[in-house]
């Protein structure tokens, strides 16, 4: 007895302590990722929907009996003909259907993600913000003390530092909901603040031959895929026109082809016109890119000199921290940019994810 209940004690300091440990080396992107697809519930759906279309094609093709070319004299063969090849269509775009929602819900997972890196960063920048105002807020008032300013700039100082605390307050409720929208894609906890282990890193896109871009996002656009079905289904209509057996004319099934093609034509010019824009958009925030690490090098300069002249005593503290905090505030503006470009390159690659409605579950 004794010895199981050492075994049992060892067993309960261990366990804890190996989930704990796991707990602590955080979440990639890709586990995250990896996470909300198992707990997806549209994924599920998606996954049996494919099941059932797969069932109903096999059912149609046991009452196919030849393959008609056009309307035959027999209605019951084109209609089992009609029904499997329709079945099939239904097939195909169930799958399709099903890379869809698992590309969006990475995409949601990953912005969700970087959300809250991008709000973490700037809680960071709101307290260095708020230490600094509260450090000129003292500063003035002992100005003021000394006769050396007035007791409207100490009044000032001092709502300037109270604006700090409220924009502080502001920046912690925006990470919390940032958590709250992640944990919900991820099914967790909402009170759960899970590590996130990476960071996005700034890469420029480089050089992009756009149309031969387009070209091949098309290629793999599931969107595109089930419109270009719907003209084969429209195309079967027609060659399978019997003006005895059906319910609309011959020149209605036609319109109905054009219809298909004109709602492929639009979905096929939305996508390219989104790749466009979010290429514009990429090459955008590239240049500010640029711009914003010239200004963090020259802020950087000023920060270190001011390091030195306080260190000989001949700068203030405060005139240090309003310096470091000069380049605090381009290092949180450097990494929304970081973010947004990261985010922007996952659309470009994937724009069907944007046109999907997003909100993945």
């Amino acid at each position: 007895m004794k010895k199981a209940a050492s075994l049992l004690l060892s067993a309960s300091l261990l366990f804890p302590f190996a989930t704990l440990s796991h707990a602590a080396e955080g979440l990639t992107y890709q586990e995250a990722i990896n996470k909300a697809l198992d707990v997806s519930n549209q994924v599920k759906n998606a996954q049996l929907d494919i099941e059932r279309k797969l069932e109903d094609v096999q059912k149609s093709a046991d009452n196919i009996y030849f393959m008609p070319t056009q309307a035959s004299a027999s209605a019951e063969a084109d209609g089992a003909f009609t029904a499997y090849v329709a079945n099939g269509v239904k097939y195909d775009t169930s799958k399709q259907t099903l890379t869809t929602q698992q590309d969006t819900i990475a995409y949601n997972v990953r912005t969700a993600y970087n959300k809250i890196l991008q709000e973490q960063e700037k809680k960071k920048f709101a307290d260095l913000s708020e230490h600094n105002a509260r450090t000129q807020s003292y500063v003035a008032f002992l100005k003021q003390q000394a006769g050396m300013a007035g007791k409207l700039e100490a009044d000032r100082s001092e709502k300037l530092y109270t604006a700090e605390q409220k924009n502080n307050a502001v920046n912690e409720t925006n990470l919390n909901n940032a958590y709250e929208a992640f944990n919900q894609l991820l099914k967790l906890d909402p009170k759960e603040r899970p590590v996130l282990e990476e960071r996005p890193e700034y890469k420029p896109l480089g050089e992009v031959d756009v149309e031969t871009h387009i070209a091949r996002v098309n290629a793999q656009n599931p969107t595109l895929f089930q419109a270009d079905k719907g003209i084969d289904l429209a195309r079967l209509g027609v060659r399978l026109y019997d003006p005895k057996r059906s319910d609309t004319t011959y020149k209605g099934t036609k319109i109905d082809i054009e219809k298909a093609e004109t709602s492929y034509s639009l979905a096929k010019e939305g996508t390219e016109q989104a790749i466009r824009d979010i290429y514009a958009n990429i090459r955008a925030l590239e240049e500010q890119y640029k711009a914003l690490e010239a200004n963090l090098a020259v802020a950087q300069d000023a920060a270190h000199l001011a390091q030195i002249q306080f260190d000989v005593g001949v700068g203030t503290k405060a005139d240090l921290e309003a310096a470091e905090l000069k380049v605090a505030e381009l290092k949180q503006k450097q990494f929304d940019i970081i973010v947004n470009h990261d985010n922007l390159v996952q659309a470009f690659n994937k724009p069907w994810v944007l046109a999907s409605g997003g909100g993945a579950k």
